[in-house]
């Protein structure tokens, strides 16, 4: 059973990212000026920290099952959200939920560096992504999207049970 002081953490992040939702429907990813600062998700219990990254990944497959058809201020938005999903999920990975999930392998933090590579790897996807964008050069926004999708497929291939 939840404390209440993750209750109400959990409570408050669902209400905060609710706030700045990315999608119609589901989970929600911070956007603009709310992007520069994680959620302390030290007061979350291993449940939700599970959830929430399961949440976020979700969102990932999403924006990247639709992103080589968006363009404009949508292409940027993909780009940015991946940016900002890439760090979030850094810190939705504490040691404490090591065995937590049935499809995160234990290999996650056996090898911390690998799998911090291949979010950064994501972040500076997202990055290309909107800065391509925000320029209006969809050959290069569609190789960055290509990038993001190839750096999500290594990271499962390693770390997904």
């Amino acid at each position: 059973m939840m404390g209440r002081a993750g209750w109400v953490a959990g409570l408050g992040l669902v209400l905060a990212l609710a706030a700045f939702s990315s999608f119609e429907a589901g989970p929600a990813v911070a956007s603009g000026d709310a992007r520069n600062e994680l959620p302390d998700v030290s007061v979350m219990s291993v449940e939700e920290l599970v959830t929430l990254r399961q949440q976020v990944m979700g969102l990932n497959v999403r924006a990247l099952s639709t992103a080589a058809q968006q363009t404009g201020e949508d292409a940027v938005k993909a780009g940015d959200d991946l940016m900002y999903n890439a760090r979030f999920l850094k810190v939705l990975f504490p040691v404490s939920t090591r065995g937590a999930s049935a499809s995160a392998s234990p290999a996650i933090w056996d090898n911390w560096d690998e799998f911090i590579g291949y979010l950064d790897d994501l972040d500076a996807a997202g990055t290309g992504m909107k800065a391509a964008a925000t320029q209006g050069d969809m050959p290069a926004y569609l190789a960055a999207v290509q990038q993001a999708g190839a750096s999500c497929a290594a990271c499962h291939q390693a770390f997904r049970r």
